[in-house]
């Protein structure tokens, strides 16, 4: 974060406060739940753990994606993020996968953890186990699904502040929108059943993972769905707009990860919406269990 302000010129508290994207939100009202949609999928013979997500945010963002190439000595980590920010989900060279969904739903509170650091930190971790353990240890600002795969197996944490809820993960396959499935720790006037945009996103998942193998590219097809009243892959209408009040805070899909964690480890990534971008795989090095 202070390469970030040096880089850029800012203060180090600017810098800070462009990394409280989600709890930015809750701060100032936000009367939204998000629109992201995430999986992960337990390794099989043959088959590795997979976890991907589409990550969905106003359409200021376009144009800023990018990936960083974190050196961690004999390996690297890959981090998917909008410029300015410490990242918004990654992957290790020693295997280990994090992706995000927000759950507005959920209670937060200024004394935790912002959503951008709980995700660096459980992301600097060995294995999927350490990583679960940092997220059910530190406190969080704000409502968050962590998908959380490494080469044994996958893990779903529904974070809250004060309450950590993990998902009971049936045939090897964790779907998630923005709606809770476990935790109950409920923000004051907030729904828990959501939307119906996000449980039809749950049910577009469902359906693709029904219709083909559980694979990377069955992943990357599900994440590109559109499907009438809940599209998953969200691609904005016409122009941006700087003049009207909404025009450039409408959300979109500015990227979308898809995680191969084997013997070697891969990053499937589209820089927009995965129905009209086209997916790019990058090699992560010091991926090899």
């Amino acid at each position: 974060m202070r390469g970030i302000a040096e880089g850029a010129g800012i203060s180090e508290e600017t810098a800070y406060a462009l990394q409280l994207m989600d709890e930015e939100w809750w701060f100032g009202g936000f009367d939204g739940e998000g629109h992201c949609s995430s999986l992960a999928v337990a390794p099989v013979a043959g088959r590795g753990t997979i976890v991907g997500q589409t990550m969905d945010l106003p359409r200021w963002h376009d144009g800023a994606q990018a990936v960083l190439r974190l050196d961690d000595g004999d390996s690297e980590t890959l981090v998917y993020t909008s410029a300015g920010l410490i990242g918004l989900m990654g992957i290790s060279g020693r295997g280990l996968g994090i992706c995000v969904n927000t759950l507005a739903q959920l209670d937060y509170s200024p004394c935790g953890l912002p959503v951008s650091f709980a995700m660096r930190g459980a992301l600097a971790q060995e294995k999927a186990a350490a990583a679960a353990d940092f997220l059910s240890r530190v406190p969080h600002a704000s409502g968050q699904t962590y998908q959380i795969g490494d080469r044994d197996g996958i893990r779903t944490l529904e974070c809250a502040a004060g309450s950590v809820a993990e998902i009971a993960i049936a045939g090897g396959l964790s779907l998630h929108t923005n709606h809770p499935l476990a935790n109950t720790c409920v923000a004051p006037n907030a729904r828990l059943e959501g939307s119906g945009d996000s449980r039809t996103r749950l049910r577009s998942l469902h359906t693709d993972f029904s219709r083909g193998p559980a694979d990377a590219e069955t992943a990357r097809r599900a994440l590109a769905a559109q499907r009438k009243g809940g599209a998953v892959s969200i691609v904005p209408k016409g122009p941006p707009r700087s003049d009207t009040r909404l025009g450039l805070m409408r959300q979109m899909t500015v990227g979308a990860v898809v995680y191969e964690i084997d013997r070697t480890v891969s990053l499937s990534v589209a820089a927009g919406p995965p129905s009209v971008e086209s997916w790019r795989r990058l090699a992560v090095r010091g991926g090899r269990g």
